[in-house]
């Protein structure tokens, strides 16, 4: 079942934004189908895990594939936040730097 495996919240990265859904159906609301087709979006869950948007050209499908990459994740959040809010983050692990996210980088 499509998003079973999922926790959120959902990371949705488009160039050097990061945003931060607290549901899959507002991460797929928020994307649009020909970038989905075209893979403009890299996308997380909380853990890490690598999701896949698909589309039929309408609807939007947020799966999970069971490929983590937690440290690129956690890479990016820090960066960003770093960013963002001028916080040592660097150190942070990257439970920490989901709480910090879903403050700051929330739509």
């Amino acid at each position: 079942m499509p998003g079973i495996n999922i926790k959120l919240p959902v990371f949705i990265i488009e160039g050097l934004d990061i945003t931060v859904y607290s549901t899959i159906f507002d991460a797929c609301q928020a994307v649009e189908p020909i970038d989905v087709q075209d893979n403009v979006y890299t996308c997380f869950d909380a853990e890490g895990q690598v999701l896949q948007l698909i589309t039929d050209g309408k609807a939007i499908t947020l799966l999970s594939n069971d490929k983590y990459d937690a440290s690129r994740l956690r890479i990016l959040l820090a960066e960003r936040l770093q960013y963002n809010t001028n916080y040592a983050v660097d150190e942070l692990p990257l439970g920490s730097l989901v709480e910090l996210a879903k403050e700051y980088l929330y739509r």
